[in-house]
């Protein structure tokens, strides 16, 4: 299982203190959806935990990608 937090600030300072949303464990993952929503800034820090359920599974991650959509203006 992999849990994924996300924190967002407009400075790396600002990142240090700001709150972390989640954990989000849906694929893909949609930061506007619940828990969240994220923040905007212009930083992002992202957490992932990788958690075993027990057994022999062990969780791992083989790609990561994140895709900023602007809402059109109108």
């Amino acid at each position: 299982r992999v849990e994924l937090r996300v924190r967002t600030a407009n400075s790396a300072g600002e990142l240090g203190m700001a709150p972390w949303v989640g954990p989000f464990t849906a694929r893909p993952t949609d930061l506007t959806a619940a828990p969240g929503p994220v923040g905007i800034g212009r930083l992002m820090e992202l957490e992932l935990q990788l958690l075993s359920d027990g057994g022999s599974a062990t969780p791992s991650i083989s790609e990561l990608s994140v895709q900023l959509n602007c809402p059109s203006g109108g």
